[in-house]
């Protein structure tokens, strides 16, 4: 049981729920509010601009993309 879950989770009931795969802050398994770092909202799919995927994940380019 939680009063208050970590970033990167949210509460249903009493227990504290992952926000999936690339999301840092969501009110819902469905409703991200902020993606992790490299990663583009709305849906944080999609690299944000100036990152690539790369082995599995966003990596910072230093170069325009």
């Amino acid at each position: 049981k939680c009063d208050q879950c970590d970033r990167g989770y949210f509460k249903v009931e009493q227990l504290c729920v992952s926000c999936g795969a690339n999301c840092e802050e969501c009110a819902s398994a469905t409703e991200c509010k902020r993606c992790i770092i490299g990663y583009a909202y709305p849906d944080c799919e999609q690299c944000a601009q100036g990152y690539i995927f790369e082995n599995g994940k966003a990596r910072k380019t230093s170069w325009p993309v």
